[in-house]
């Protein structure tokens, strides 16, 4: 009977992970954020600014993320992120004007892109690496934004999250 009053830890975990995304997406779809970067404002381009800062915590996660709070499991925790990554992706593309009968197929395509995204800032940004070199991440971020983005600044900002987040105590990101 008691085991109802009993805090759930999956849910905890869940509803962690959901405020976590929450935040990501806010910071990357922030007009200000966008226009100081000279960032459109379009699906692709939000997809790309979100796949980018969404790598850098699932990095940190890997690497950094040890020890998670108490009853958090890291595999749950990458993997409800991808789950919020993808539902995301659902809700956008649906906002878009995809119709239901096309949805399974976009988010497909849209997922492939999200992964070759992630295999692109994971040879240049990877906390694995030694060393992270400014030019291959200015190649990088050229590969997916468009010419007018302020690639200098970009990477600067990205440098100071990655740095700022190898500091930080996973639990009290998570709480």
């Amino acid at each position: 009977m008691f085991k109802f009053f009993k805090k759930n830890t999956q849910t905890v975990q869940k509803q962690a992970i959901s405020n976590l995304f929450i935040v990501i997406v806010q910071k990357c779809t922030d007009p200000h954020f966008m226009k100081g970067y000279h960032i459109s404002c379009n699906f692709e381009t939000r997809f790309n600014i979100t796949s980018l800062y969404f790598f850098i915590f699932h990095d940190f996660l890997q690497f950094y993320g040890k020890p998670l709070p108490d009853g958090f499991d890291l595999y749950e925790t990458r993997r409800q992120l991808m789950d919020e990554m993808v539902n995301l992706l659902d809700i956008s593309l649906r906002e878009d004007g995809v119709s239901d009968m096309r949805i399974g197929k976009k988010i497909k395509e849209w997922t492939k892109k999200f992964y070759a995204r992630l295999l692109t800032y994971d040879s240049v940004l990877s906390s694995k690496a030694n060393n992270i070199n400014d030019n291959d991440i200015k190649l990088a971020l050229k590969e997916y934004f468009d010419e007018g983005v302020d690639i200098e600044k970009l990477t600067k900002d990205i440098k100071s999250w990655h740095l700022f987040l190898t500091t930080q105590n996973i639990g009290d990101i998570l709480s």
